[in-house]
């Protein structure tokens, strides 16, 4: 399974040994190559950070396809070995070998990676070439956070971000990818011999063929993914604002994939699922503006989960219940206001009526705002964190 598999085709291409060598020396070309939805979001990235993320997405890449598709597991394992040993070669100062480890020369040299990270990452390459199944979701979850959570917390630090709790949400917006591509990629990993899908989830658990009960499995790897997609969103304010944009964008890219298996009733063993274009574009607008709503709540409320109020009775949580109803109501009441406040300036009855709907359309929406955040404020008693159910 590759830690990377938004490729535009099924063909699965062995590299011989003087490919193997022959790195692009654009960075770019990788990506241009392998991932279409990658190479979007990137270009949202600020120029600072943009190449940085690039190249270890390029370095990434092009490990997982030089040790994922070989014409044997010895060839893979000399490759993996290779790579794996400069990486040591990094970490000790020295010059690597291989051309594609000096994209992750240049990103050691440049921000605090911490050694283990990298190493992590070809160990879930290393647990591809022995894998036969997946015995159950931990393993599922492990083999996730090596084959893309641990690429989330190396991106965490070209972001220039280095507390623990950036750390969990990256990895979980990793491992949510990767579930989904999973998801999507079972008729491709079949042909390689491989499966996915935890045996517990299976009746049938042959190697040599899929169970007859693969969509429903494949519904509780989406589940799971949606999981891990909100603690990834949860997380998103620790991110700078000037890149979080684009990982928001990623996310959503990759989290309708998962929408478009569903409404295929996760029939993934008939066609490989492919998204159309609108929808892709409605998904990234939807979680720009959900996502820029929060960050304004969160800009207006700092600290809202830890300066609301606590109830010790139960009269003060009907007090607070009560509180909630009413701004919600009155926020409701705002917003609809504000469209007919709009509607009349669109199709006025009258000349004199100049621009007072449009100032009345301004007042109202902010009341609306003003008391929606109240409402939020007012709904401790019903507010759940998905982070409190779902751990790695």
């Amino acid at each position: 399974m590759s830690t990377f598999t938004a490729n535009d085709s099924m063909s699965i291409h062995q590299p011989s040994e003087q490919e193997f060598d022959q790195v692009p020396r654009d960075h770019r070309d990788i990506i241009h190559r392998k991932s279409r939805s990658f190479s979007v979001a990137s270009r949202l990235l600020p120029r600072a950070v943009r190449t940085d993320v690039q190249k270890l997405y390029a370095w990434c890449r092009w490990c997982d396809d030089a040790v994922d598709s070989t014409p044997s597991r010895d060839i893979a394992l000399a490759r993996w070995q290779q790579l794996r040993d400069d990486v040591d070669r990094i970490y000790r100062g020295e010059r690597p070998i291989h051309p594609a480890s000096h994209w992750l020369a240049e990103l050691v040299a440049r921000y605090p990676i911490e050694r283990q990270l990298p190493l992590d990452l070809l160990e879930g390459m290393h647990m591809d070439l022995s894998l036969g199944r997946i015995a159950d979701q931990e393993a599922l979850l492990r083999y996730c956070y090596h084959a893309a959570g641990v690429v989330g917390m190396m991106m965490c630090r070209l972001f220039g971000l280095s507390d623990p709790n950036a750390d969990r949400h990256a990895k979980s917006l990793g491992i949510a990818m990767q579930l989904t591509n999973i998801a999507r990629d079972v008729c491709e990993d079949a042909l390689r011999g491989r499966c996915y899908l935890p045996c517990t989830w299976m009746e049938q658990r042959q190697e040599t063929s899929l169970p007859s009960d693969v969509p429903k499995a494949v519904e509780r790897v989406l589940v799971l993914a949606d999981a891990h997609y909100a603690i990834g969103e949860s997380g998103m304010h620790y991110l700078p604002a000037h890149v979080r944009r684009s990982v928001r964008i990623a996310a959503a890219v990759y989290r309708e994939i998962g929408q478009e298996i569903r409404r295929r009733e996760c029939q993934v063993l008939e066609a490989r699922t492919v998204v159309p274009i609108r929808s892709f574009v409605f998904a990234a607008t939807t979680a720009l503006i959900r996502g820029s709503i929060r960050d304004i709540r969160r800009a207006l409320i700092p600290n809202r989960e830890n300066s609301l109020p606590a109830f010790n009775n139960p009269m003060e949580m009907m007090m607070n219940d009560a509180k909630y109803i009413a701004y919600l109501g009155l926020s409701l009441t705002a917003f609809m206001a504000t469209g007919l406040f709009l509607l009349v300036m669109l199709n006025p009855k009258d000349a004199s009526y100049s621009y007072l709907p449009l100032i009345y359309a301004f007042v109202s929406f902010g009341v609306g705002v003003i008391t929606n955040l109240l409402a939020k404020r007012a709904e401790t008693s019903r507010a759940t964190s998905v982070t409190d159910h779902v751990s790695v």
